[in-house]
C-alpha cells in the first residue's frame, strides 16, 4: 500500500507544478490574482480527489484507518515539502504563512483539508450500494460540458476558416503558422471532434465513453496551454475552457463505464 501510496503523491506533486505554472501564465493574467488562484485551488483540489479515487480503487483499500492513514502521510508529505522547498528558496515564513491566510481570501488551506481526507472520502464513495439511477447527475453533466465545449470548438474553427477577421494575424508571430487556416481545422476537428464523439458515446451509454471524454479533457487543456503559449491570454474563454477541462476528466475518472451503462 505504502509505496503505492508514495507514487500517487507524486504524482499529485508532479500536477501541482502543472496546476501552478496554469495560474500563473493563464489563470492570475486573464482573471486577475483573486479570481485566478481560487480557481487555482479548485482545479487543484479536484486533482488531488480524483487521483484519491484512482489510488483507492488500486490500492484496493478497504479500511477507513488505512485512508485516515494514507490521507495523513500525503498531508504530512505536503506540509514539509511546501516549507522546506519555500525555505531552501529563501523565502520567508510570514510569504510561506500568507497563503492560510483565509481574512486576506487565501483559500489554499482547502488542498490541504481534500489532501487529507480524500482517499477517506473516496473509500466512502466507492462504498456505496448500486442503486438505479446512481451517475444520472455525474453524466448528464459530463455530456453537457462536453457538448459546451463541442459547440464552442466548431463555433471557433469555422470561424477561423472563414478568415477570423477580427482576430489579429499579428498575434501568430513568432509561430509555425502564417493564418488562422491549420490551428482552426485543429480546433474543429481535434478539440470539437473529440468532445463531440465522446459527448454522443457518453450520452448513448456505450462502452469506453469515460476513456473518451478523459480524452477529450485532456486534448482541451493541452490546447489552451498551447493557445496561451502562443498568443498568451486574450480572452476570459481560455480559462474557462481550462476548468472545463479539468472538470471533464475529473468527471469521466470519477465515473466508470459499468456506472453509466
Amino acid at each position: 500500500m505504502w509505496p503505492r501510496a508514495l507514487a500517487f503523491w507524486s504524482c499529485i506533486l508532479v500536477l501541482a507544478f502543472a496546476n501552478g505554472a496554469l495560474r500563473e501564465g493563464v489563470l492570475v493574467p486573464a482573471w486577475g490574482v483573486r479570481t485566478g488562484q481560487a480557481a487555482s485551488v479548485v482545479m487543484l483540489s479536484t486533482v488531488v480527489l480524483v487521483m484519491a479515487r484512482l489510488f483507492v480503487r488500486r490500492a484496493g483499500l478497504a479500511r477507513d484507518r488505512d485512508a485516515f492513514a494514507v490521507g495523513l502521510a500525503w498531508l504530512a508529505l505536503t506540509l514539509a515539502f511546501e516549507f522546506g522547498f519555500g525555505r531552501a528558496r529563501g523565502v520567508p515564513w510570514e510569504a510561506l504563512l500568507h497563503d492560510y491566510d483565509l481574512s486576506a481570501g487565501r483559500i489554499w488551506p482547502v488542498v490541504l483539508v481534500c489532501t487529507f481526507l480524500g482517499p477517506f472520502i473516496a473509500l466512502r464513495w466507492l462504498r456505496r450500494p448500486a442503486a438505479e439511477g446512481r451517475g444520472r447527475a455525474p453524466r448528464r453533466a459530463l455530456v453537457g460540458l462536453l457538448a459546451l465545449v463541442a459547440v464552442n470548438a466548431v463555433g471557433g474553427g469555422l470561424y477561423g476558416l472563414s478568415g477570423a477577421p477580427e482576430v489579429p494575424v499579428a498575434w501568430l508571430a513568432g509561430s509555425p503558422f502564417a493564418d488562422y487556416t491549420v490551428p482552426s481545422l485543429c480546433l474543429l476537428g481535434l478539440v470539437g471532434g473529440l468532445a463531440l464523439a465522446a459527448a454522443v458515446v457518453v450520452a448513448r451509454r456505450r462502452p469506453g465513453g469515460c476513456p473518451l471524454a478523459a480524452l477529450a479533457g485532456g486534448v482541451l487543456i493541452a490546447w489552451i496551454v498551447v493557445q496561451v503559449g502562443v498568443i498568451g491570454p486574450v480572452s476570459w474563454l481560455q480559462p474557462a475552457m481550462l476548468v472545463a477541462g479539468v472538470a471533464i476528466v475529473a468527471l469521466a475518472t470519477g465515473l466508470d463505464d459499468r456506472r453509466i451503462s
